[in-house]
C-alpha cells in the first residue's frame, strides 16, 4: 500500500495537441491553427486559474455540469485510447507500479500549480488514471494550516486519486518560493497524519519544471524526518525520477536525508511563526539550508519555512 506524491507538468495538454505521431491530432480539440483549446471545451478562461480550480472541485464534487463537461471533453480526446505513457506522470507511475492507473489499495495525489496549464493538466492525468471514473476524484484546494476534517478524511481513503492546487508552486512567477513550501509542508504534514503504519510514501518529482525538483526533496527529506506516528517509528518515505528516455523507462532512486525530529524542532523554535529571529538557533546542523543568518539576525529559508509547517505550530511552541 502507497501514497505516491506526484508533481505535475505540462505534457498531458502536449499529448492532447500532439500526440507524438502515434495517431492524428484529434480535430475537435484543436483549432484551425492546431492550437489547443482544450480550455473552450470546459469553460475555462485560460488567464483564470481560478475556473479551472472550481471546475475540479465540482468535479470531484459530483456536479452534474461539471461531470458532464469533462465526459464531453474525454471523449472529444480519446483518453480510452491513450497509451500508458501517454504523460510524464503516467509514464512514471506505470514504470514504479507497473500500471498507469490508480491502485485499489493506493493514492496518488497530483501536485499542481497554480496555473490554468497546470491545473488542466491534473485534469487529464486525472481522466487518464482513473479512466474517466471521475467519482474516484478528490481536490485539495491550496492547502490551509487547520484542516478540515473531510479532508483528513479524504486522504484516509484508498483507490482514488487526489488533486492539490498549490499556490507559488509556478517558480517563473513566483516572487518567494516560501509560500509554496509552507502549503507543500501542510500538505505533507496532512499525509503523514492519514498514512497507516504499514504504507509506503513514495514521491515523484518527475512531472513539472525542474526548479520545483529541489523543493520537492526538500519536503520529502521533511516529511522523513518528522515522525506523527503514535508509535514513534520514522515514516517510510522514499522518492524516485524515472529516466523517460531509456528503453523501457527506468526508475532511480534519489537519496534523502533523515534529520533527528528533536533536533530540528529544538533548532527552529525561535522562530516560532516569524520568518525572522533575533535570537540564536540551538543548533547550527540546519544553518544555510533551513535559514541563514544575516548581521545580527537570523532568517528561515524557503525550506526552513516548509519543515516549520511540516512540524506544526504546536510541537515548535513546545
Amino acid at each position: 500500500m502507497t501514497i505516491h506524491l506526484v508533481t505535475v507538468g505540462t505534457t498531458a495538454r502536449t499529448y492532447v495537441a500532439d500526440p507524438r505521431g502515434e495517431r492524428d491530432p484529434i480535430p475537435t480539440l484543436l483549432n484551425g491553427n492546431g492550437d489547443l483549446r482544450d480550455h473552450q471545451f470546459l469553460r475555462v478562461d485560460e488567464y483564470q486559474p481560478q475556473q479551472a480550480a472550481d471546475l475540479l472541485r465540482r468535479l470531484a464534487d459530483g456536479g452534474p455540469d461539471a461531470v458532464a463537461l469533462a465526459r464531453r471533453a474525454v471523449d472529444a480526446a480519446g483518453v480510452a485510447m491513450w497509451p500508458t505513457f501517454a504523460t510524464a506522470e503516467s509514464t512514471t507511475l506505470a514504470t514504479v507500479t507497473g500500471h498507469a492507473t490508480v491502485g485499489g489499495d493506493d493514492l496518488v495525489i497530483l501536485i499542481a500549480t497554480d496555473t490554468v496549464p497546470g491545473l488542466l493538466s491534473a485534469f487529464w492525468n486525472a481522466a487518464l488514471l482513473l479512466r474517466g471514473d471521475f467519482g474516484r476524484l478528490d481536490y485539495l484546494d491550496d492547502p490551509p494550516i487547520t484542516w478540515d476534517d473531510r479532508d483528513e478524511q479524504r486522504l484516509k481513503v484508498r483507490g482514488r486519486l487526489l488533486v492539490a492546487r498549490i499556490r507559488g508552486l509556478d517558480l517563473s512567477r513566483a516572487e518567494d518560493p516560501g509560500e509554496a513550501m509552507r502549503r507543500l509542508g501542510h500538505l505533507g504534514r496532512l499525509v503523514l497524519e492519514s498514512t497507516n503504519a504499514d504504507e509506503r510514501i513514495v514521491v515523484h518529482p518527475s512531472g513539472g519544471y525542474k526548479a520545483t525538483i529541489p523543493f520537492i526533496i526538500g519536503i520529502a527529506e521533511g516529511m522523513r524526518s518528522v515522525r506523527v506516528a503514535q508509535d514513534g517509528k520514522p515514516p517510510q518515505v522514499e522518492a524516485s525520477v524515472v529516466h523517460e528516455d531509456s528503453k523501457p523507462p527506468r526508475k532511480i532512486d534519489m537519496p534523502l536525508r533523515r534529520f533527528k525530529t528533536a533536533s530540528v524542532t529544538a533548532e527552529l523554535r525561535v522562530f516560532g511563526t516569524s520568518r525572522r529571529s533575533t535570537l540564536k538557533p540551538s543548533g547550527d546542523a540546519l544553518e544555510g539550508y533551513a535559514y541563514n543568518r544575516e548581521g545580527n539576525h537570523w532568517t528561515l529559508t524557503p525550506f526552513g519555512e516548509g519543515f516549520l509547517a511540516l512540524i506544526g505550530p504546536d510541537e515548535v511552541a513546545q
